[in-house]
């Protein structure tokens, strides 16, 4: 599933994990083509995502969705494929790890993505609310 094909994807995280608020603010620092939008699990934006994968528990996790202009989102992708597809859509030369990440099984890069997840609130502790910079703010959606 390829979805650096659309002009943009949209990244939900949960927003009360410190450490996928810290990823968020690397990715803000790291994407240079500013194609990557974010909006938390817990917020409006979140309600579009369709039933059949809020029931299957791919809300515990990253979803990158594809924003389509023609019409609703259609494509989802989680946990380790989520990540390869946001290196991938950050474009340069992170589309290069991208590439070596996607060379390893999706279960051993699934595991990992499981192993740090189960960890994260101890990793990185829960961050107030950081506001984003004023060119960055039209990038994150209700």
């Amino acid at each position: 599933m390829d979805l650096t094909q659309a002009t943009q994807c949209v990244v939900f995280y949960d927003g009360k994990c410190g450490l996928c608020s810290s990823s968020v603010q690397w990715i803000l620092r790291h994407d240079r083509s500013q194609t990557i939008l974010f909006a938390p699990l817990q917020g409006k934006t979140a309600e579009c995502l369709p039933a059949a994968l809020r029931q299957s528990g791919a809300l515990e996790t990253l979803v990158v969705a594809q924003l389509s202009s023609a019409g609703p989102l259609q494509q989802f992708a989680t946990h380790s494929d989520a990540i390869v597809i946001i290196v991938k859509a950050m474009g340069g030369p992170w589309r290069m790890l991208a590439k070596c990440l996607s060379w390893i099984p999706r279960g051993m890069r699934d595991e990992l993505y499981r192993w740090l997840a189960r960890r994260r609130h101890l990793l990185v502790a829960p961050q107030s609310c950081q506001l984003p910079e004023a060119l960055d703010r039209r990038r994150f959606l209700p």
